[in-house]
């Protein structure tokens, strides 16, 4: 059987001990050294490609979570909603004495499946719809979830004498959209 040289493939005799062609010192278990040494990096190296492969998915599904926001005023209640969206009063009671009344208003626009519906009502004892079900609070936002397996959500946060409610898909929007709700002077009519 031949023998060649470990480091530089030239045939060598099987009694040397170093290579005729590149002097290099031939042992067995510099040969296998060589082999893990080999494994290892290509162990290291499938590692490396494994993380990388997963990073980029978080990075994309991040982004694709992420929607972008701008400042919108409905009537002297200011607060962050999807860029490109078209929020259009579609429902509206105004207030009656005591009782207060409510404005909503349902995005034609951009991001409508993750943010569907937004209301500002001053209407007392109000309660969220009968299809959801309390699934947590976050601070003073309280959230419910679709009772119907929908991955929908219905959130509500009082603002001293209003009430702002959202009902879309995306948590997280959901949540900054509330969190940035300013009240000055509103002409709503509620």
């Amino acid at each position: 059987m031949d023998k060649y040289c470990i480091h530089c493939g030239s045939m060598i005799e099987d009694s040397s001990k170093f290579c005729s062609n590149c002097g290099k010192r031939l042992e067995e278990e510099t040969a296998t050294q060589s082999s893990s040494n080999s494994d290892y990096k290509k162990i290291i190296g499938l590692l490396l490609i494994i993380i990388a492969i997963l990073v980029i998915g978080i990075v994309i599904f991040s982004g694709f979570n992420s929607i972008p926001l701008e400042n919108q005023d409905f009537g002297g209640i200011t607060m962050l909603v999807p860029e490109g969206s078209n929020f259009v009063e579609t429902d509206s009671l105004p207030s009656y004495g005591t009782i207060g009344g409510y404005v909503m208003f349902t995005n034609g626009g951009e991001y409508y499946y993750e943010i569907c519906n937004i209301m500002f009502s001053t209407i007392r004892g109000g309660h969220a719809p009968a299809q959801v079900v309390l699934d947590r609070t976050e601070g003073d936002i309280v959230i419910y979830k679709d009772g119907s397996g929908e991955n929908m959500y219905y959130m509500e946060r009082q603002i001293g004498d209003y009430e702002v409610s959202i009902i879309g898909r995306n948590q997280d929007t959901m949540i900054e959209m509330l969190n940035s709700v300013n009240i000055n002077n509103p002409t709503l009519g509620i």
